[in-house]
């Protein structure tokens, strides 16, 4: 990253935003227009480099679940739950409904040894995701989220339109 670009952070959720001065390309932008909080039983697909030692790096793969709930792990207002696919490296991808509208970013996998440890069994497909109107306050000016996209994608159309807006960022201390 050159210099000059500005980075907001939010502590608290535990997010950062990049803004590039020179975008890769215009397609490498997803305009806060295509972002909008989503409803229970939505479409989630999440995209992004999870596993890259064994999955690879040079492109990011999708999964595709549902939102299971529109709020997190105890009624959590700034989070979602999500039966999409999460794993290591997920975190900070977008999560997308079938418009290609952000609805959320990939945050966090429930433990499941944890969860068995203290209840005895094993849940599955609980994943959480940070809401788009959660991640916006970082910005000045944005009151409200909805998503102007009305088509509907086919998945292999919906990962083109979405590849060169998810890149691979490896934080380094």
């Amino acid at each position: 990253i050159r210099g000059g670009n500005k980075i907001f952070f939010d502590k608290k959720n535990d997010l950062a935003v990049i803004e590039l001065n020179e975008p890769f390309s215009k397609n490498s932008v997803l305009p806060l227009k295509n972002f909008e909080d989503p409803l229970t039983g939505s479409d989630a697909l999440v995209i992004g480099f999870p596993l890259m030692d064994f999955i690879g790096w040079r492109q990011p793969s999708i999964t595709q679940g549902l939102v299971a709930k529109s709020t997190g792990l105890i009624d959590n207002p700034n989070h979602i739950l999500i039966s999409s696919t999460m794993n290591l490296g997920n975190s900070g991808g977008p999560v997308i409904d079938e418009r290609g509208c952000l609805i959320g970013i990939a945050v966090a996998k429930l433990d499941k040894s944890l969860i068995y440890e203290e209840k005895g069994f094993i849940p599955e497909d609980i994943n959480i995701a940070i809401k788009p109107s959660v991640a916006v306050t970082m910005f000045d000016g944005i009151n409200t989220l909805k998503c102007v996209s009305t088509k509907k994608f086919e998945r292999t159309e919906l990962y083109e339109f979405m590849l060169a807006k998810v890149v691979n960022v490896i934080a380094i201390e």
